[in-house]
C-alpha cells in the first residue's frame, strides 16, 4: 500500500540454499492492532495486557519480536504522530526491557529524493523505508515445559 498514487517497480530475487541457523516450531501473537497513546477511554495498558504463554517442552530458544510504527495523530499528544519518541517497556518475570521507538537516520531511505517530510526523523518508520523490529533474546527467562508470564 502507497500513499497517494503509488509507483511501479520491478523486482529479481535470488535465492540460495543454506542451512537453517534454527528451526522454527511456533509462535504467539500476543497483541495485534493499533494502541492509541493518548487517549483516556483507551489505555494503553488495556491494549497491552499481560500476557502468560506456555512454553512448549522442546524450546531452547525464544525472543520476543515487536515491529511497531509511530502512526497516528489525534488523541497523542499535541497530535504529535509519528514525530514524537516512544519508550517502549516490556517486563518478563519482573525483568524489565526498554527500547526507543525513534529512527534518526531517515535521510539515509533507500527511497530518496521523494516529496514530503520523509528525511525527519521519526518514530521507528520513514517513508519507503523499511520498519526495523525489535527483537529480545527471552531464552534465559523461560523454562521448557512451563508457563512464562
Amino acid at each position: 500500500m502507497t500513499y497517494a498514487n503509488g509507483w511501479k517497480t520491478s523486482v529479481r530475487f535470488d535465492f540460495y540454499p543454506a542451512r537453517p541457523i534454527a528451526r522454527r516450531f511456533g509462535s504467539v501473537n500476543l497483541w495485534s492492532g493499533t494502541a492509541e497513546i493518548g487517549n483516556p477511554d483507551k489505555p494503553i495498558s488495556a491494549f497491552f495486557a499481560p500476557k502468560t504463554v506456555a512454553i512448549d517442552s522442546k524450546t531452547d530458544y525464544a525472543k520476543l519480536r515487536f515491529t511497531v510504527t509511530g502512526h497516528g495523530m489525534s488523541p497523542n499528544t499535541d497530535n504529535a504522530a509519528e514525530f514524537m519518541p516512544s519508550k517502549r517497556t516490556v517486563t518478563i518475570g519482573g525483568r524489565i526491557f526498554e527500547n526507543l521507538l525513534w529512527k534518526d537516520d531517515n535521510y539515509l531511505n533507500p527511497c530518496r529524493p521523494q516529496g514530503g517530510t520523509w528525511k525527519y526523523d521519526r518514530a521507528g518508520w520513514a517513508p519507503g523505508d523499511v520498519v526495523r523490529p525489535w527483537d529480545l533474546d527471552i531464552t534465559g527467562l523461560i523454562r521448557q515445559g512451563s508457563r512464562a508470564p
